[in-house]
């Protein structure tokens, strides 16, 4: 998705995800850290609480890790800093996926993403033992 107003919606419906597809993989991941996303996580409906679901995949689309976002309250934000960290074993990553909460849940957006936005992915060297 491209930044619109410098806002991502993750709406509740099934299958409905913001992706990044990396043009290279990213090998030995140890942790992809969103906590350095600025602005908030806010629900816009007014009769559904919900969470982000952050998802790391590798090249044949296997989930290698997963966490979720703190539950959003209906018509309330909380702030982006508080995401996860997902915590791999040296995994080799290909995409990363944040889903809606599911198919009858609230519509959940992130503020203030645009081209400036970052995230850390930290990487080791792994040793034979």
């Amino acid at each position: 998705l491209k930044a619109n107003s410098n806002e991502y919606t993750f709406y509740g419906w099934d299958g409905y995800v913001w992706e990044i597809d990396f043009p290279t993989d990213i090998t030995n991941v140890l942790s992809i850290d969103f906590s350095t996303i600025p602005g908030n996580i806010t629900n816009t409906t007014t009769d559904f609480d919900g969470a982000l679901v952050i998802r790391a995949l590798d090249a044949s689309d296997a989930i290698i890790g997963s966490v979720t976002s703190s539950v959003v309250s209906a018509s309330s934000s909380i702030s982006a800093s508080t995401l996860p960290l997902i915590t791999l074993d040296g995994e080799t990553v290909s995409k990363i996926q944040v889903r809606g909460p599911s198919t009858t849940g609230p519509n959940l957006s992130i503020s203030s993403i645009d081209s400036t936005t970052f995230f850390e992915v930290t990487t080791g060297v792994l040793a034979a033992l």
